[in-house]
């Protein structure tokens, strides 16, 4: 079979020396472009496209993707992973800024009066007072305070995009 100056033929050659052929119409041919990202993200962090490192920042020059709809993650040992799309345009250079402290919510400190253990989403977190800083996603958590001799407590926190830091304190002799 001939094809015609606008058809591509694929061959695959069999370990049996027999070979197939296909005719691919021209309008079935996709072909992929590239762009360019300059990307400032705020602390930094390893930025990944289908799970391939492409480049860690601060970076200071343009880096190629495939042009269209895509998807990065940022990772930073100190930040849960952060998904973004973007739209990189063909042949182009797309400039943005992510800020992973806009990704995140805060507990800064949790305490129970007089002392507690806590579970965050069912995990064990400690006994009050917890100091360390809980670094997480934005979302809906449960904190339940729980105590040898009194009632357990369980409160919903919701992080959003832009709240300070959360401290959270309970009272378990208070109903």
């Amino acid at each position: 079979m001939i094809p015609e100056d606008d058809e591509i033929i694929a061959d695959d050659t069999h370990s049996s020396g027999s070979i197939d052929s296909i005719v691919v119409p021209p309008d079935e041919i996709i072909v992929l472009g590239y762009g360019y990202m300059m990307m400032a993200v705020d602390p930094w962090a390893d930025i990944y496209f289908d799970d391939s490192l492409i480049v860690q920042t601060p970076y200071d020059r343009p880096f190629s993707l495939p042009s269209g709809e895509i998807t990065l993650e940022f990772r930073h040992p100190d930040f849960p992973p952060v998904l973004e799309v973007f739209t990189i345009p063909d042949g182009d250079t797309l400039r943005e800024r992510v800020s992973l402290m806009d990704k995140i919510g805060v507990i800064e400190s949790i305490n129970a009066h007089p002392w507690a253990i806590v579970y965050l989403n069912n995990q064990y977190l400690g006994q009050t007072p917890i100091a360390t800083a809980q670094i997480l996603p934005l979302g809906s958590y449960e904190i339940m305070f729980t105590h040898s001799s009194l009632p357990t407590k369980t409160i919903i926190l919701e992080l959003r995009e832009g709240m300070p830091p959360q401290r959270i304190t309970v009272n378990l002799m208070e109903e």
